[in-house]
């Protein structure tokens, strides 16, 4: 789940190594033998674990109930970054989208719960539970809007649309369907529709998936100009 998650590589790295018990929180490095105070600098708790700072300390807990996402960490016993995660699965979403998207900014969350935690060590900078959220929002949707450009920039160029077409085959019955989106140069898409079919192998039904994607444009009496001979084409609008 963790490298799976809508987030910069470093990100999901610090969530990995955080459920690995690797980060270097007072508690960790203590029982390193490095001399140093393993109390939260926040809150004076005896043991500063990852958990702590990222879950259990009453500035934590303001964050995330700051947050959009409203979480109210448990206090009914001591939570546990790695056992929310393990759990993730087992709650509901509206969608796949939704649940991602949820899941990213949890980590967007963390890693900058971290960054103040480091920025108040190092830096004797105190931030407050709407800078850290704020920041963390910010960051999180900054990468949606590059996921969303880097798609805007597969569209085609103005005055032109995009065909995608794609086919399932299941070779031990012979059956599969196909389906296809033409989109506009904003990466809308106009037109959409899928149908079942019965092929003798997976060549065969990509190619009735891009010959019907051919005949929807024909119908719309548009001239093709191929931009891939595979299932992905322009043609002028």
């Amino acid at each position: 789940m963790i490298w799976n998650c809508k987030a910069y590589p470093k990100i999901r790295a610090f969530l990995w190594r955080t459920c690995a018990q690797g980060l270097a929180s007072g508690d960790n490095l203590a029982r390193r033998q490095i001399p140093i105070d393993s109390s939260c600098r926040r809150c004076g708790h005896a043991f500063e674990t990852s958990d702590h700072i990222l879950l259990d300390c009453p500035f934590t807990r303001a964050t995330w109930f700051g947050s959009n996402l409203s979480f109210i960490v448990p206090s009914d016993e001591l939570p546990m970054l790695a056992s929310v995660l393990k759990t993730w699965d087992q709650i509901r979403f509206p969608s796949k989208k939704g649940k991602a998207e949820v899941l990213s900014l949890f980590a967007f969350i963390c890693w900058h719960l971290w960054l103040a935690c480091n920025d108040l060590v190092f830096n004797q900078r105190v931030r407050s539970p709407i800078e850290v959220f704020n920041r963390a929002h910010q960051a999180h949707f900054r990468i949606l809007q590059r996921e969303s450009s880097s798609f805007s920039a597969d569209s085609p160029p103005l005055g032109y649309l995009k065909l995608n077409c794609d086919a399932s085959y299941i070779p031990s019955s012979g059956s599969g369907g196909f389906g296809i989106v033409i989109r506009n140069h904003e990466g809308a898409p106009i037109m959409a529709y899928s149908e079942p079919f019965k092929a003798s192998s997976s060549l065969m039904a990509e190619a009735l998936a891009l010959r019907a994607g051919m005949c929807a444009i024909l119908d719309a009496n548009l001239v093709v100009f191929l931009w891939n001979q595979t299932a992905q084409s322009w043609f002028p609008s």
